[in-house]
């Protein structure tokens, strides 16, 4: 636990709940969220290694299952967006400028993982709001 010894109780939810963000805005942004993107999220919380940021993997280690994630995120009274740009300046202030960009993209391929779990057999599985949303 390297980096978790660098942020408060707080700041230490606020980076679990941006992974319960990022699966929201991507998951509602069609309009519909489906089992395939539950899916995609409890793999994603089963795979840390999967992501290069070793502060995005010890964040998803630090999550018991895809129900505490979820806990987490619902005890938070901020908005997706509100939360996500709270994640982002908390980022910036602690990270070099090279680093954010590891960890900030490890949370849209997060985003894009899951858009693509879902939608349609033929054709882009990726909908356009969802395209808009990453």
């Amino acid at each position: 636990m390297i980096y978790k010894e660098m942020f408060d109780e707080e700041q230490w939810k606020t980076l679990q709940s941006a992974i319960a963000w990022v699966f929201e805005l991507m998951s509602s942004a069609d309009g519909k969220v489906d089992k395939k993107e539950f899916t995609a999220l409890s793999h994603l919380l089963k795979k840390p290694t999967a992501f290069a940021s070793q502060l995005t993997q010890e964040v998803i280690t630090s999550i018991e299952n895809i129900e505490t994630l979820l806990g987490t995120k619902g005890q938070d009274v901020r908005a997706v967006k509100q939360g996500l740009d709270d994640f982002r300046k908390l980022i910036d202030y602690k990270f070099e400028q090279s680093d954010e960009f590891e960890i900030k993209k490890d949370y849209v391929a997060m985003g894009l993982f899951i858009a693509n779990a879902s939608g349609g057999f033929f054709g882009d599985k990726v909908s356009n709001e969802e395209m808009d949303t990453l």
